[in-house]
């Protein structure tokens, strides 16, 4: 009986220890920045959202290469005109071809910026806009082919 006991001990110490070595090399990595500034306010940015009709539409995904890739913002009054739009291009799998890229208002409310995204895979795609209006963001996970 004690035998059993002991190695009951000895699995259980052994599954604990795998379980940390697992946690410590497997690394996921926060997509987000200023995670917990960004929650803390998280649903007074979406009431705000709702009472100034925000609507974020990205034009087409993007594809293997070079990509000029077109982002619409527009409230229930209109396009959102002059509104400070960062886009950061991340592959799911590695951090190492991340970037980050400051979008152009081209026309009212359309915002615009080349990108470049080496190989195919499962890509996120984050805006980021700062307007007087309003500090919000959308984030898109595709498929690059």
């Amino acid at each position: 009986m004690k035998k059993l006991i002991y190695g009951l001990y000895a699995l259980f110490f052994v599954l604990i220890a795998i379980t940390f070595y697992m946690a410590n090399t497997i690394y996921d990595g926060l997509v987000e920045d200023r995670y917990y500034e960004r929650s803390k306010y998280y649903f007074e940015t979406k009431r705000k959202e709702k009472e100034i009709g925000f609507k974020i539409t990205l034009d087409e995904s993007p594809t293997v290469g070079g990509n000029d890739v077109s982002i619409h913002i527009r409230k229930k009054d209109g396009p959102l005109t002059g509104a400070r739009v960062t886009l950061f291009v991340g592959n799911i799998s590695s951090t190492e071809y991340d970037g980050t890229f400051i979008l152009k208002e081209t026309s009212p409310g359309a915002y615009v910026s080349r990108i470049s995204i080496p190989f195919s895979g499962r890509w996120l795609l984050r805006a980021d806009i700062d307007h007087h209006d309003i500090r919000t963001g959308r984030k898109w996970d595709l498929r690059v082919e």
